[in-house]
């Protein structure tokens, strides 16, 4: 299960500048785990006003495109745990979970093409360099491991229009509300509803052009990159609040802290040799990644681009100590981002990351979401959030396997055409 790792080298190639593996010496290295957002796919929705409805797989789906980034992780993982992992698929070393989406599943099918392409005996078509591996699922009404925000959660709805109200929310969207005054009506909305706690409408116009702008497609001419630009920023505020800002460790409690505290059981099997596996992977979403990293508060409060990895690395030093090293991949030709645990080293020991992170760790997630009576009673008339939120939810499940009718009545069908963009603006 252990590999003693003493030496690694830098490999280049045409295509990965960068190729990434490390050097540790005088430690053995023990399993890693990683989290990492779905591959490129086609808008989760639409907005009234846009001419661009038609995709071969519908709203929601990976796209070639993600397959490919999906593809090139699972090779860039080959390459960097190349002294840890076997070279041929074993099914007792590796686990692999995804939330219940087409483009979750899909993604963790072509990262795995990349990680165990099959060899010697495992080849079983000599024209098809692909092996089936399992992927499992959890259903999503049961999913509070992967799929967040998590909904349900009573203490969550408090703590969350608590950040809504607050003054520093508010201040930070008062400087957009005269851009928000003019796009609302160019996307076919106003602005209460644009900025619907609810309805997420913000999130998806905004999701639905750069998708589109990645993709070539000719968005409309006021959609340019600074407009796009600026509703990133707005949903960059928006998601933050969600997850953090105010009472970061409350709401993690309840949220992101239910992934770390599931990792962190899976680290101490492993530090203890009870059990062989030698690599975690999860399949989510860009709310994952942020939610994970405000629980562990390492977040730089930007969207994970599509394929962006949180890994976890866990070492026995030469001393005997089991420490965790944690890093964020976001582009395979380049190096990863350490990331470092507030009051702790970048190899944090195993004891003392469990130490820092209990404050978001919990036992009873049923028992810590509920209220005292007065509290539900305080919370029933006062339950109306004003319209001042700007959350952007990738996963929303809801809305997967709903196609999107266009507001205006008897509007006929439309469709859009390919802009020449340069072939930089495409996804990458």
């Amino acid at each position: 299960m252990s590999v003693h790792w003493h030496r690694t080298v830098h490999i280049h190639t045409a295509s990965q500048k960068h190729q990434n593996v490390f050097w540790k010496a005088n430690s053995v290295f023990n399993p890693f785990y990683q989290v990492y957002r779905h591959g490129d796919r086609s808008p989760i929705s639409t907005f009234p006003t846009n001419e661009c409805r038609d995709w071969p797989q519908g709203f929601g789906q990976l796209t070639r495109e993600g397959m490919k980034q999906q593809y090139k992780l699972g090779k860039y993982l080959r390459n960097r745990y190349r002294r840890l992992l076997s070279p041929e698929y074993k099914r007792k070393e590796i686990y692999v979970l995804s939330t219940d989406t087409d483009r979750t599943i899909m993604s963790a099918q072509t990262n795995l093409a990349g990680l165990f392409p099959p060899s010697g005996k495992q080849i079983w078509h000599h024209r098809i360099p692909w092996q089936p591996i399992p992927v499992h699922t959890l259903p999503r009404k049961q999913d509070r491991l992967l799929s967040y925000p998590i909904h349900g959660c009573t203490r969550f709805n408090k703590l969350l229009k608590e950040t809504l109200d607050s003054g520093a929310f508010k201040i930070k969207l008062k400087d957009y509300m005269p851009f928000l005054g003019q796009i609302a009506p160019k996307l076919g909305y106003d602005v209460k509803t644009l900025l619907d706690v609810n309805n997420q409408k913000l999130w998806n116009a905004y999701d639905t052009l750069l998708v589109q702008r990645l993709h070539q497609y000719r968005n409309p001419d006021w959609a340019d990159q600074a407009t796009l630009d600026k509703m990133k920023s707005l949903l960059e505020i928006g998601l933050s609040a969600v997850f953090g800002e105010h009472k970061r460790e409350e709401k993690a409690r309840v949220q992101g802290g239910l992934l770390v505290k599931a990792i962190l059981e899976e680290i101490s099997k492993a530090a203890s040799n009870a059990d062989p596996r030698k690599m975690m992977m999860y399949s989510a979403h860009d709310t994952t990644i942020v939610a994970l990293q405000t629980a562990l508060d390492v977040s730089n409060k930007k969207l994970p681009p599509y394929a962006a990895c949180h890994l976890f690395e866990l070492y026995q030093e030469s001393n005997g100590q089991h420490t965790i090293e944690m890093y964020y991949q976001t582009d395979v030709t380049q190096d990863p981002t350490p990331l470092t645990l507030p009051g702790c080293s970048k190899a944090c020991p195993l004891d003392k990351f469990k130490q820092l992170v209990a404050p978001i760790i919990v036992d009873n997630w049923e028992a810590e979401c509920t209220l005292t009576d007065f509290a539900k009673e305080v919370m029933k008339a006062d339950l109306v959030v004003e319209p001042l939120s700007i959350l952007g939810v990738d996963q929303n499940h809801q809305k997967d396997q709903v196609e999107i009718q266009m507001v205006a009545k008897g509007s006929r069908e439309r469709t859009c055409s390919l802009a020449p963009l340069p072939p930089a603006l495409r996804a990458s």
